[in-house]
């Protein structure tokens, strides 16, 4: 059987600096437990050095400099935008010999159709890792906006060219499948290495909750904050830390979660913005992680990599029921509405059970969302590309 080799590039920032890039890390360390393949280069798209440096055996990186560059101008900006990711071509040309298969995260319409004819001539299998398709409201400008016009055409014309797509939910799966597409489900991934916590939490509190991300782009947190300022009939402590924003800039979005900032103060603790490592860290001392998405299109087509990495360190997940997480529960956690639902059932049942969730988590991450449970499936999707 003839070796795989693998360039992985597109809009990430590698290999933790946002959640694109943790994906594309666990998906290349999926790749590597391949018997057949020989090595794989990721070109990331953050700030730093085209030079190769080596990470494993099989896996290297470099970074081609490309997001988060600060042009002068909107007529800059724009060029820089539709065309991002063009300057690479003449690389692959030069490496082409490296690599049998060309993996593109999320990348724009014209690279991808770059890489489309590049994959032909050249004779590489070319696959798209799949992840968003977000709303018209999550995107800058609006509906009619240059980038939301280039996302329909990215959707709709060029990733179809795609013959080979790994999907992140059962939305896009599905979605490309109707274009007959060779197409795989893979959710986002956590390494079978990391701990599957086990101890008993202490602290001062009878329930604690975390959300570590950005509230009011794609996670509503300002409902169920409210809910827990409303509750006043149980008699159970609680303890809710917020990574991602600082308690002016929350408020400044929703002020009236601020009718006693008092009480705020007492249940609420805003970190600000965390360090990767220290957002693990607090993995260890709570109950729940929290987090919540509106049943639009952006929260169906994608998959929250929060709740991976919540099962990854064995912590139990409050959500509501928005995408394919809905199929784990209630074995990884509790499903609850903000404004609907009861929030002192929802404390209650939370108090009771925090202890109940360790064991069916760790069976559902390790033989759902572990590098180890998808290399073969992977690897039969690599074999059959077209």
């Amino acid at each position: 059987m003839d070796s795989l080799s693998v360039f992985y590039t597109g809009m990430f920032r590698f290999p933790d600096k946002d959640a694109a890039g943790k994906r594309v890390l666990n998906i290349a360390k999926t790749i590597e437990k391949f018997n057949d393949c020989e090595n794989i280069i990721i070109g990331g798209w953050e700030q730093g050095t085209t030079k190769e440096t080596s990470l494993t055996r099989k896996i290297s990186h470099l970074s081609f400099s490309l997001l988060d560059k600060k042009r002068d101008s909107k007529f800059k900006k724009l060029f820089g935008f539709l065309f991002m990711g063009i300057t690479i071509i003449p690389w692959m040309f030069r490496k082409r010999d490296r690599f049998t298969h060309i993996v593109l995260y999320n990348t724009p319409f014209v690279f991808t159709v770059a890489c489309v004819i590049l994959s032909y001539l050249f004779n590489k299998k070319l696959v798209l890792d799949s992840t968003e398709w977000y709303e018209s409201e999550h995107i800058i400008g609006g509906s009619y906006g240059p980038a939301s016009i280039e996302n329909w055409f990215r959707m709709h014309l060029a990733y179809p060219l795609v013959r080979n797509v790994i999907a992140i939910s059962s939305f896009l799966e599905h979605y490309y499948q109707q274009k007959k597409i060779h197409v795989i489900k893979v959710p986002p991934l956590a390494d079978e290495n990391n701990t599957i916590r086990s101890s008993n939490k202490t602290g001062d509190y009878d329930v604690t909750f975390m959300y570590a991300g950005s509230p009011g782009k794609k996670d509503r947190l300002d409902l169920f904050i409210y809910d827990l300022l409303s509750n006043k009939e149980i008699d159970i402590s609680i303890r809710f830390y917020i990574a991602g924003i600082t308690k002016d800039d929350f408020l400044e979005q929703y002020p009236a979660c601020n009718i006693n900032n008092n009480i705020l103060d007492t249940i609420c603790v805003f970190l600000g913005r965390l360090k990767m490592s220290e957002v693990i860290d607090y993995y260890k001392k709570i109950d729940y992680c929290v987090f919540f998405r509106e049943q639009k299109r952006y929260a169906l087509a994608g998959f929250p990599s929060k709740y991976v990495e919540a099962l990854s360190h064995g912590v139990p997940v409050i959500t509501n029921g928005v995408g394919d997480i809905v199929d784990d529960f209630p074995e990884t956690g509790i499903l609850f509405q903000p404004g609907k639902d009861n929030i002192n059932q929802l404390i209650e049942n939370a108090f009771d059970n925090k202890i109940r969730f360790r064991h069916s988590i760790a069976n559902i991450f390790e033989n759902k969302y572990s590098t180890k449970a998808n290399v073969e499936r992977l690897h039969m999707f690599f074999r059959q590309a077209k």
